[in-house]
């Protein structure tokens, strides 16, 4: 059967089921991509193919998280170039959202029950 793989609106392939295989096994195609056949008329995942034929991936653990992190790139998690950029804070929209988004757990880091307990236990 013939694949192709889904990505960002792009078709990669075509692809039989044992090099998709290969790809899912070695990370580089995941199970959640979208995939269509050529016998089919709408979209699946590549996991759907690969169960359809009887295969089953073995994805390779990179270690913890940290060396996971260390392997794709802590710019993915966070882009820091991106962040700091002109562009990005110049939007201010995003920039009072993120104010009104923060708002509330600023709030409630004010220790109001503090104050209201010195008031009360001093006039006693």
């Amino acid at each position: 059967m013939v694949i192709y793989v889904i990505r960002n609106n792009h078709r990669f392939g075509p692809y039989d089921e044992q090099t998709l295989l290969l790809y899912v096994n070695n990370g580089q195609v995941l199970k959640q991509d979208k995939a269509i056949a050529d016998s089919d008329s709408f979209e699946r995942t590549v996991g759907f193919y690969l169960k359809r034929a009887n295969l089953k991936s073995h994805v390779q653990n990179k270690g913890n998280v940290l060396a996971q992190l260390s392997a794709i790139g802590s710019e993915l998690i966070f882009p820091k170039a991106k962040l700091f950029s002109k562009q990005f804070l110049s939007d201010q929209r995003f920039l009072i959202l993120a104010l009104v988004g923060l708002l509330p757990m600023i709030i409630m880091t004010i220790p109001l029950g503090g104050f209201f307990m010195r008031s009360h236990c001093t006039s006693q």
